[in-house]
């Protein structure tokens, strides 16, 4: 990728991983999460009320929501051990600009530590119940046996 802090011309240079876009959630120690947890809140108030669409993505266990401009994805990542869940905010043009899980929002946060866990793992469960329609199969599956 290239630098423009290079002063060579015409040499491409890798930029540092913390200054590449997609990388928004590991950019400086003391960068603010504020605005991503309003953005987890408010997604998942409006999931529960059944006001937002949440959609398949190509990926398996990642969901996903349209906006005008940009889109919202969850994801689930199981390293064997553990599974985390982790939010991108894709821009218009299919970038990852900022990419953030319980780590980044627990940090300098307010709420009891693990209460942002425990957030994603209900929004990814809510998004994908709505993506891949649970609440019709259930209901088509009790009509025809009740």
């Amino acid at each position: 990728m290239f630098n423009a802090r290079d002063s060579s011309p015409g040499r491409a240079v890798a930029a540092r991983p913390w200054e590449t876009i997609g990388s928004g959630s590991r950019q400086g120690v003391g960068m603010n999460f504020d605005k991503q947890r309003r953005l987890v809140e408010r997604l998942l108030e409006r999931t529960r009320a059944g006001e937002l669409v949440w959609q398949e993505s190509i990926r398996p266990d990642v969901f996903q929501a349209a906006f005008q401009n940009s889109s919202v994805q969850i994801k689930s990542v199981d390293d064997g051990r553990f599974t985390e869940f982790h939010v991108s905010i894709i821009d218009a043009i299919g970038r990852i600009v900022d990419d953030f899980g319980r780590d980044e929002l627990d940090r300098d946060s307010p709420r009891q530590p693990g209460s942002w866990s425990r957030a994603l793992e209900e929004l990814y469960a809510l998004a994908r119940r709505s993506a891949l329609r649970a609440d019709d199969a259930i209901d088509s599956i009790l009509a025809e046996i009740e």
